[in-house]
């Protein structure tokens, strides 16, 4: 899972835990335990997951379900941390993300993000490493999708999308800022 801790070292950080530790500066991972302590002072520091949202008590724990993809597994509290499998244009596959306060499983997918821009040049290279279609796991604010998704394999996407229905969308910005599946 990832967190960031705002407010250390001048801002939000820039790395990434695969595991069920939380980021606060390049290199260093934290425990949960140390995001609910953090929460519980009167410090301005606290940590986010991967979609900005504040850390305050943490995910629950969940039962991990087999890997839809073997390359994109799922990840979270209870499941094996993300493999750091490296894509050869300086991202790998170590970001494990989609938790929050409510979802306790994520996915883990690519640490360079997919938006409307880089999108569909970034999941040509990344449907190469699964060796099938990839997706931009994308989070639905109501009924607006966020500007920003997360590059996984398509069948884990539409996995993910399945556990949490209406929570998020699988997207190919080379056919629009649109589900693929039209849902």
């Amino acid at each position: 899972m990832f967190l960031c801790l705002r407010g250390l070292a001048g801002g939000e950080g820039t790395g990434y835990c695969r595991g069920g530790d939380h980021y606060l500066m390049r290199g260093t991972c934290f425990p949960y335990e140390f995001c609910r302590e953090i929460w519980r002072t009167d410090r301005e520091d606290r940590c986010e997951y991967s979609n900005g949202e504040t850390f305050v008590s943490g995910p629950p724990l969940e039962t991990c379900p087999p890997p839809p993809h073997e390359r994109a597994p799922f990840c979270g509290r209870g499941c094996d941390e993300c493999p750091d499998d490296g894509f050869g244009f300086g991202a790998t596959n170590g970001r494990c993300t989609g938790m929050n306060e409510e979802r306790g499983l994520g996915v883990c997918a690519v640490t360079v993000p997919c938006d409307r821009e880089n999108g569909a040049r970034l999941l040509e290279q990344v449907s190469d490493f699964y060796l099938e279609p990839a997706a931009c796991l994308v989070e639905r604010d109501g009924s607006e999708l966020t500007e920003e998704g997360w590059p996984v394999s398509l069948e884990t996407c539409r996995a993910y999308r399945a556990r949490y229905p209406g929570e998020f969308a699988c997207v190919d910005p080379a056919t629009g800022w649109l589900d693929v599946d039209g849902e």
